[in-house]
């Protein structure tokens, strides 16, 4: 994978033994650490609630970064296609599917779904199935199942062009309406600085036990070819792995 800009000061990747594991798999970078050495600090959860917040947002407090990072590489890597994932769909259902996909993602004129990424988001854990949900339904795009029916990874695909602040502000929506679990399978130009995007996003959510909210949710980034440009943990400030 392409490698992206030198990290900022300040901004921390940790090496974790589970993350070199699952992520050498997938033929991607290495996780490293920041500039200056450090890690990501954990998050604690001071007294006191912000005035907008109850009890139940904060009962628990935050997970440490790593274990975010580690957690979601190890289920990312279950549905990423060319580290285990299947594609169990016969193949007129799986043109069906990518035509549908993409026909769906067709309403940013200047930067639509790819063929190549129409098809990765289809691949899921090995023995679930893929159901689309269709045009105007709720998230996800993509649903995973077992043989017994059962949701085993979600996935919401999204094409992605525009401002870091932008990108900040859609993908508190996305996630929310994702209910704060699961992938966002996010197609970017090439060469897009990924970082900046995450950092964007992070700078809008300052507190950690806001930010812990979204714990669950990632964003794997992909170019238009289908290459993957980075996965991305919305909910520990400063973790991921580059492309």
């Amino acid at each position: 994978m392409d490698i992206l800009g030198r990290v900022p000061r300040g901004v921390a990747r940790v090496v974790v033994g589970l993350a070199l594991f699952a992520v050498a798999a997938c033929g991607t970078t290495v996780p490293q650490a920041s500039s200056d050495g450090t890690a990501a600090p954990t998050a604690g959860a001071p007294p006191g609630l912000l005035p907008s917040e109850t009890a139940s947002e904060v009962a628990e407090p935050p997970r440490p970064p790593h274990e975010i990072l580690s957690d979601n590489i190890r289920l990312a890597r279950t549905a990423c296609k060319g580290c285990g994932a299947e594609l169990n769909l016969n193949e007129p259902t799986v043109q069906k599917s990518i035509h549908l996909l993409m026909r769906e993602h067709a309403q940013h004129k200047d930067f639509v779904l790819t063929e190549a990424n129409a098809e990765r988001a289809l691949y899921g854990p090995a023995g679930s199935t893929p159901r689309l949900a269709g045009a105007n339904k709720p998230p996800p795009d993509v649903s995973f199942r077992d043989a017994s029916g059962r949701e085993v990874y979600r996935r919401e695909v999204k094409t992605f062009s525009g401002a870091p602040t932008t990108f900040a502000r859609q993908f508190e929506d996305y996630a929310k309406k994702l209910d704060y679990r699961g992938e966002l399978y996010v197609q970017v130009p090439r060469g897009t600085d990924v970082q900046r995007l995450m950092e964007a996003f992070w700078a809008k959510n300052r507190d950690d036990r806001r930010l812990a909210r979204y714990a669950d949710v990632y964003v794997a980034f992909h170019t238009p070819d289908g290459r993957p440009a980075g996965l991305w943990m919305l909910g520990a400030r400063g973790m991921g792995v580059p492309g």
